[in-house]
């Protein structure tokens, strides 16, 4: 599990449940998220050590070792903030819709049925779950055995229903709704659909550990016109208010496709085109909140060949002048900076070690840097493991450029 579900799960969670910069904050959540990274900035410079021994361990053990110094301190940050993290995550559950009565055209499978054992997915939705306590503050973050299943549904749909993975990966694109119901004081259920698979749990917004897991898939068969296209939900800020934009067209999409439904979203592209000045000042806030690379920070380094961005950047195209842009699919959930530095992080990691150090990045918080260069474009520098990794960023455009790689000098 620590080695496929695992990372699997906390890449995902990465992507949802970044830590944020140490400037100014307008959210009660931002603001908290700062208290994070300001306790756990021993863990970046000082005490990195103790934080991968622990890592370490729970790989080897397969069980969070509750005598470690390390995770007795963060586990006491949790306790003493516990009334705090209670309120966020009660405050995002609020927010989103009661599920369906029913799923029409979904099969609902047990999960001996899917390539995974029901106690892998049991330690995914406690042992990681709990690691990742610490930076958990809203449903999105509770969504691990949600992508973890993703590679056991389409092989069941491609065993049983012949479904390519082009067919697999449209469905996908439609995006997805999250709909919450509570249980009790400190259980809720939550229900992830998309046009693919629903994946339903129940989540203790107490403890952050996911159980009673139930999925179905669909029968492939097309969906009715309009089929929870009314299922949308609260936003409270400018970022959730793009997010619940980008969620309804992504969904709609699929009525334009097979009803010829005109719901007023043509593309994922023209969403994308229509909206750049929404997406920019988002981008635009969020890096600017990053700190400047130290001046003598490249004394610790060599410099490398230039790494062909290709292979740091698999989700990029190239424009009729031949520079490289961000995808379609990366850009239009990309609200600031932590999808591009996650994924380049991933494809710097080549080994058990590196996927400690991409872990640790992740709880301890980044060591990313921005320099503004120009209007809109902005130099963005990753400090991870041994390496470093720096290129510029158009946050309107999505021109990526201008690629720098260092390793760490031996000694």
């Amino acid at each position: 599990m620590i080695r496929q579900g695992y990372l699997c799960g906390l890449f995902f969670l990465l992507l949802v449940n970044s830590s944020t910069a140490q400037k100014k904050y307008e959210t009660e959540k931002e603001r908290f998220q700062a208290r994070i990274d300001a306790f756990m900035q021993p863990y970046r410079s000082g005490k990195e050590e103790a934080l991968q021994r622990l890592l370490m361990r729970i790989e080897a053990e397969q069980s969070l070792p509750e005598d470690d110094s390390t995770y007795m301190a963060i586990n006491a940050f949790h306790t003493r903030n516990r009334k705090t993290y209670n309120k966020l995550r009660l405050n995002s559950l609020k927010r989103y819709p009661a599920p369906p009565d029913t799923f029409p055209g979904y099969e609902q499978l047990s999960i001996s049925q899917l390539d995974i054992d029901q106690t892998e997915l049991d330690r995914i939705g406690t042992l990681v779950q709990q690691m990742a306590n610490i930076r958990t503050l809203d449903v999105e973050g509770s969504a691990t055995v949600q992508y973890v299943l993703l590679g056991s549904v389409f092989k069941y749909l491609q065993d049983n229903y012949g479904v390519p993975l082009s067919g697999f990966m449209e469905g996908y694109s439609y995006g997805h709704l999250i709909c919450t119901e509570k249980q009790d004081r400190e259980h809720w259920q939550v229900t992830w659909i998309n046009r693919v698979y629903i994946t339903r749990y129940r989540w203790n917004i107490a403890t952050n550990v996911v159980d009673e897991v139930k999925v179905w898939v669909s029968d492939g068969e097309i969906r009715s016109a309009g089929w929870l296209s009314d299922a949308t939900f609260r936003a409270d800020t400018p970022q959730q208010e793009l997010m619940r934009d980008v969620s309804a067209c992504l969904w709609s999409l699929y009525d334009r496709k097979h009803h010829h439904t005109d719901t007023g979203c043509e593309s994922a592209l023209g969403f994308l085109e229509a909206n750049r000045d929404r997406y920019a000042t988002l981008r635009d806030q969020r890096i600017g909140k990053l700190p400047r690379l130290p001046e003598d920070w490249e004394e610790q380094y060599v410099r490398k060949e230039a790494p062909i961005i290709d292979d740091l950047f698999l989700p990029v195209e190239r424009t009729g002048e031949g520079a490289y842009r961000l995808s379609e699919s990366m850009s239009i959930s990309e609200f600031g900076y932590q999808n591009i530095l996650n994924h380049v992080q991933v494809r710097l990691s080549e080994g058990p070690v590196d996927n400690i150090q991409f872990i640790k990045s992740w709880i301890a918080g980044y060591k990313a840097y921005a320099t503004p260069v120009e209007k809109d474009v902005w130099r963005l520098t990753v400090r991870f493991g041994s390496g470093a990794f720096s290129f510029t960023w158009n946050i309107r455009t999505d021109i990526i450029g201008e690629e720098q790689r260092w390793e760490k000098k031996a000694g």
